[in-house]
């Protein structure tokens, strides 16, 4: 099996890493910008700064100029409630954020929209992490099949082997390009990404 290591190392102002592989470096990673870049997709720990209940909406500090921006929609113990509880039929009030976030709070967040102009960036607490045959979602709690792949029945295989390797409330979702290669392959991808 194939072992990928990333090492980080950040010294004053200079980010510096290596990727290892069997033991030997392949790749040398420098950054000495001094800026941070708060891009899309990155993953940060925030600091509730403030809630609004009136947008079910709060800020959150991630060390940018601005605060970033979280809607309700996207904290994972709204998902989790809406998973448990059909609000419709039983007639169940939605939680509204000041019962899901408190100020000052600590949380883990992604930037799903980089911040513009006068606007913070968009967060979201369900972060994802893309590779080339899966997407990995660490609280997804759910497996998707591209539904590009060529059968019913290859996507059924594959949503049964997702079910098999992930654990507890983790999920993915497996590309089409994972159609045509042999289940170690995205073991191996799924295993980089932290899970197994």
């Amino acid at each position: 099996m194939d072992v990928r290591k990333v090492y980080l190392n950040m010294v004053a102002e200079q980010k510096r890493g290596a990727v290892v592989e069997e033991e030997k470096v392949v790749e040398w990673l420098f950054d000495e910008s001094g800026n941070q870049q708060f891009q899309s997709g990155n993953i940060y720990l925030g600091k509730v700064m403030d809630i609004i209940p009136g947008m079910e909406a709060a800020f959150v500090h991630i060390g940018a100029d601005k605060n970033g921006f979280l809607y309700r929609d996207e904290l994972l113990e709204y998902q989790r409630y809406k998973d448990t509880v059909s609000l419709e039929e039983n007639n169940t009030q939605v939680p509204s954020i000041n019962r899901l976030l408190t100020k000052g709070q600590a949380i883990l967040v992604q930037i799903t929209k980089e911040s513009v102009g006068t606007k913070g960036a968009r967060l979201t607490e369900i972060s994802s992490l893309p590779g080339k045959f899966i997407i990995y979602i660490p609280k997804g709690n759910y497996v998707a099949v591209s539904k590009k792949m060529s059968t019913e029945s290859v996507r059924e295989k594959w949503r049964k082997f997702g079910k098999e390797w992930l654990r507890e409330k983790e999920g993915m979702i497996i590309r089409t390009a994972a159609e045509k290669v042999d289940e170690s392959v995205v073991v191996n991808e799924l295993n980089a990404s932290g899970t197994i």
